[in-house]
């Protein structure tokens, strides 16, 4: 299973429990941008926390780092910043 998502909400923690429970090893890709909460994305979260979650979503054994992606989009010229890519980089 591939899994391709902005958010961390309850649909995905279902999902992976539901991957556990039939022992199916998802590869999930994550897009993190630095405009969440902002004007340009205000439903998608910050990426600290999203990035606080996914390290929690591993912490917890439902997703493996191993078979996780991280992509940063949409990075929107003259609005991104690129100290604020390099610090999801670097955490990530």
């Amino acid at each position: 299973a591939e899994i391709w998502t902005k958010h961390d909400g309850l649909p995905l923690v279902d999902l992976l429990q539901a991957c556990q429970e039939y022992r199916i090893a998802p590869m999930i890709s994550f897009s993190i941008t630095s405009l969440g909460g902002t004007a340009y994305e205000p439903g998608v979260m910050k990426a600290s926390d999203l990035l606080d979650r996914i390290e929690d979503l591993i912490g917890q054994g439902l997703i493996n780092p191993q078979t996780t992606t991280i992509r940063i989009d949409p990075i929107v010229p003259g609005v991104t910043q690129e100290s604020d890519v390099g610090a999801i980089i670097k955490r990530c």
